[in-house]
């Protein structure tokens, strides 16, 4: 994991450079190695209930995390993710494409909350809550 001076902005992806030009704080600080997994994985199927919300905030690692719900990601009614419209990590999927994904598997976008824009004062990142018909 990619350690930030400012911990909310660690990531398993590295920084790329529009995150230091628009976050002067999130430079690195150090690395660690940690474990990861799917939340296919994890979690078994009944104990999601519904309506069940699944909410992401991975740091540019967001289309990673959809797709390691598996057949899981059915059982959610929302989805809340955050996600960006530029590369603030190396090699991140972008907010067309997660929204692209969760469109793709019957999601429908409801709101979008949150927007930080950078020092060109253009859109940076937001939040996208979906739901399920």
């Amino acid at each position: 994991m990619y350690v930030s001076r400012w911990d909310v902005s660690s990531s398993l992806l590295p920084f790329a450079q529009a995150q230091h030009d628009n976050f002067p704080l999130t430079e690195e600080a150090s690395r660690e190695v940690v474990e990861t997994t799917t939340l296919e994985a994890c979690i078994e199927e009944h104990l999601i209930r519904d309506p069940a919300l699944l909410k992401l905030d991975v740091q540019g690692f967001e289309l990673s995390a959809l797709q390691g719900c598996g057949l899981l990601l059915e059982r959610f009614k929302y989805v809340y993710v955050e996600a960006s419209f530029i590369e603030l990590y190396v090699g991140q999927a972008l907010a067309t494409e997660v929204i692209g994904f969760l469109f793709s598997r019957g999601f429908n976008l409801m709101c979008v909350a949150n927007l930080s824009c950078g020092a060109s004062m253009r859109p940076i990142q937001a939040d996208f809550l979906f739901s399920k018909s």
